[in-house]
């Protein structure tokens, strides 16, 4: 038919775009405007029109600009709706994401130092051209006289209160009522209870608001919306650093040339996640063993009961050696059988049975324990060659893991006894003690009544070091050099349901049977640190980070529970999984120490790591080594990792650079040592921060990764997305913008959490954070 005609033609107004499946077009006098809705308009044929088609043919030109006018107008309309709607997606986003930085700034240590804080002093005993630290680790640091607390372990959670007459009472722990005596035998009586609003110092946020706000931070990363907001702004930031890379390469390049001196050799590196029992290589174990096979056959090794229970055999080396059916000449490297293979991958339990050399778990306690018949003399003297190692690297670092298992109150002791007798010590490494989380398996062997016995035998001691020190003389001198505490476990292991307020958890100490969730044992770790690094820093005494293992497998709950309560984390594998979380943690710079070949050998295939993309992104990441006995083949397995990393991501030189600056931002040394390795100003942002001829690390990706991370944090306190074709580094690299985590706990303090907002207040409107420096452009 004619499409002129009137008899089988569509009128003009039919002959507009139809809208697509699942989107509605709203025509409207404001879309349209009053003369395009006039049936009186010539334009358009009345119904009478309609029947005599051949009498009503409309001007062609006049419709076909009418037609145009009206489409352009319509899809203007639509474009702004959209905009409009995706604004008001934007500012309910960054609301949720302000209100989980707010939450971890919630939970921060007293203790910690703010985030870009100037160091108060720098001068000769600050920093130490050396890189040692202040004192002498084992001469007992001095205390100023007249501090002295009670401390009371209630349902978990210890707190403090000052003891009257400090300069003279002779204060001591007090026993929580109901619960087995928690102070020392030669205690005095208890005094009556005191109010916890009488506490020196600030108690940690309650069991309660913890298990609320890990909950309400769920909920955050499990919004749709936050998610796809959150994968956008990490591929916004992966693209922008590559781009980065492809147009500065040569500069920087030219830039590290220039330093004199310093190459990736020797920068500062520290390995932040080693485990002292698996510290060393194969070779290096086996060397050892033989050589005190030969040396000391007939040194007594262990003590065991007689067969027919009338006393007990005592075992030398060489008659351990024979009862295992083998001899020094046979032992070799393949029947250590300590490496980790095929049978080891997605099987913890299989993977802990290699820490027995042989396959038997005697040799193991021969040669890797301090608690043993020999009073763990042979780990000293591996230890001692290990930091030998390290004296010779010169630029490599260590902080080596050691266990308390929370068993008996005389741990701590009898593991400072080792350290001091045996005067374990390197200026190149610190210790971290971690927490095997395995009450369960104690409960069940009936070495321990309740979870708050766990937790009084882990803390209590260090309350009682701290407060006076002469109950524990080798614990107060091995804790100058403890920086940390870590936990540890198999995350892949089934747990119990996670704590909520819908599903209650029994208090510690009516915790019986079972093993707790990873989330109830990272709370009262956090809660007891809390309170026991401000009671030390009023005495100037070290204070300790915590550092857990999370996110290296089972669930993703670990991981909202590691970012409330944690400084660090090791492995974060499954930030993957979850790009919500994976920005926030971005966000607060939480750091991540990868172990991309413990990982290989364990979770997840090397192809499949994710620790380029998120060293791209700019997270806060490095390198670690976890179990050199387990993964690695060389006498420097830190440097094996990095090598490995190299080749298989294709890592420039700067690379390297950026995640070994980064290990020692990580590291919990000391600030005078770290201001030594990286420089005095190490704590300012971006470039001010940095010093290349230390770090070996180009101005210009300090820069880069500054002004990326400032326009993401600007973007949640304003609300308002800047493009990537208008978004440039800041103007004055020497003079930059701070914004901080407080500034966004401010934002959200201001404008009201996502889901109560406080209504006049907009984010449009805020007042530009305190910075230094020109704004953004």
């Amino acid at each position: 038919a004619n499409p002129r005609d009137g008899d089988g033609a569509e009128d003009g107004r039919s002959r507009m775009p139809k809208a697509q499946k699942g989107q509605s077009l709203a025509l409207s006098p404001v879309a349209f405007g009053e003369d395009d809705v006039n049936e009186e308009d010539s334009s358009y044929p009345s119904p009478g029109d309609r029947m005599h088609g051949d009498r009503f043919r409309p001007e062609p030109q006049r419709e076909s600009v009418e037609y145009a006018k009206n489409t352009e107008m319509l899809w203007e309309t639509m474009a702004e709706q959209q905009r409009e709607l995706h604004d008001e997606e934007v500012r309910i986003v960054c609301a949720k994401l302000r209100l989980a930085v707010a939450l971890r700034d919630m939970y921060r240590q007293p203790v910690d130092s703010d985030e870009w804080q100037e160091p108060q002093t720098v001068d000769g005993s600050m920093e130490p051209s050396d890189g040692s630290p202040n004192y002498d680790p084992f001469t007992p640091p001095t205390i100023p006289p007249g501090k002295r607390y009670i401390f009371e372990m209630r349902q978990g959670v210890t707190f403090v209160w000052k003891a009257p007459g400090s300069d003279t009472t002779q204060a001591a722990p007090v026993a929580s009522a109901g619960s087995h005596p928690r102070a020392a035998p030669s205690s005095p009586a208890p005094p009556p209870p005191l109010s916890v609003d009488e506490c020196a110092f600030d108690p940690p946020p309650s069991y309660a608001k913890y298990t609320r706000d890990l909950a309400r931070l769920m909920r955050i990363c499990a919004d749709p919306a936050v998610n796809s907001f959150s994968w956008r702004r990490l591929n916004r930031l992966e693209s922008r650093f590559q781009l980065h890379v492809m147009e500065h390469e040569q500069a920087e390049t030219t830039e590290q040339r220039k330093v004199p001196h310093r190459d990736f050799y020797n920068i500062r590196k520290v390995d932040t996640h080693i485990h002292l029992a698996a510290a060393m290589n194969q070779k290096h174990l086996l060397r050892f063993i033989k050589k005190k096979c030969r040396t000391e056959p007939h040194t007594i090794v262990s003590r065991l009961p007689a067969k027919d229970g009338t006393g007990v055999v005592e075992l030398t080396l060489a008659q351990a050696l024979e009862e295992m059916g083998t001899s020094v000449h046979n032992l070799n490297l393949d029947a250590l059988g300590m490496h980790a293979d095929t049978s080891t991958f997605c099987r913890f339990d299989k993977f802990n049975l290699k820490y027995n050399p042989l396959g038997d778990a005697s040799l193991r306690n021969i040669f890797l324990k301090t608690d043993n018949e020999l009073d763990g003399r042979y780990f000293a003297e591996l230890t001692k060659e290990l930091f030998d190692d390290l004296h010779e690297s010169k630029y490599q670092n260590t902080e080596y893991r050691i266990s308390i298992y929370g068993r008996t109150a005389d741990e701590w002791d009898k593991l400072a006894a080792w350290i001091v007798d045996n005067r374990l010590y390197s200026p190149n490494n610190r210790w971290v003690i971690q927490i095997p989380r395995l009450y369960g398996m104690y409960a069940s062997k009936r070495m321990l009544s309740t979870f708050g016995d766990f937790l009084a035998n882990i803390f209590l001691p260090l309350f009682q070091a701290t407060d006076d020190p002469d109950s524990h003389p080798t614990l107060h001198l091995m804790l100058q050099q403890t920086v940390a505490i870590d936990s540890v476990d198999d995350e892949s292991k089934a747990e119990t349901p996670l704590p909520s307020a819908g599903a209650p958890t029994p208090e510690p100490d009516d915790w019986t049977t079972g093993n707790p969730h990873y989330s109830y044992y990272s709370y009262y770790i956090y809660a007891n640190l809390y309170t026991l690094n401000q009671m030390r820093r009023s005495k100037g005494l070290s204070t300790f980070d915590f550092r857990p293992h999370a996110g290296e497998a089972g669930e993703l709950n670990h991981l909202h529970s590691a970012f409330l309560t944690a400084h660090g984390i090791n492995h974060g594998i499954n930030l993957r999984k979850l790009p919500s979380l994976n920005y926030l943690y971005y966000l607060c710079q939480v750091g991540l120490a990868f172990s991309p070949l413990s990982n290989n050998a364990l979770f997840l295939r090397l192809s499949k790591n994710p620790f380029y993309e998120f060293f791209s992104r700019g997270l806060n990441i490095t390198l670690s080594t976890d179990d050199p006995l387990m993964f690695h083949h060389t006498k420097e397995p830190l440097m094996e990792e990095y090598c490995v990393a190299k080749q298989v991501w294709r890592l420039s030189s700067v690379d390297l650079a950026e995640i070994a600056r980064n290990s020692v931002l990580q590291s919990s040394f000391e600030p005078c040592v770290k201001a030594a390795w990286l420089g005095r100003d190490y704590r300012l942002p971006g470039v001010l921060g940095n010093d290349i001829t230390r770090t070996n690390l180009p101005n210009l990706r300090l820069q880069l990764r500054h002004a990326l991370l400032t326009e993401e944090r600007l973007l949640l306190v304003t609300c308002v997305v800047v493009p990537c074709a208008i978004s440039t580094l800041p103007p004055d690299a020497l003079n930059p913008i701070r914004v901080t985590t407080a500034d966004i706990t401010a934002a959200h303090e201001e404008f009201g959490s996502p889901d109560s907002p406080t209504g006049s207040h907009s984010p449009f409107t805020r007042r530009q954070p305190a910075h230094t420096g020109s704004p953004l452009p």
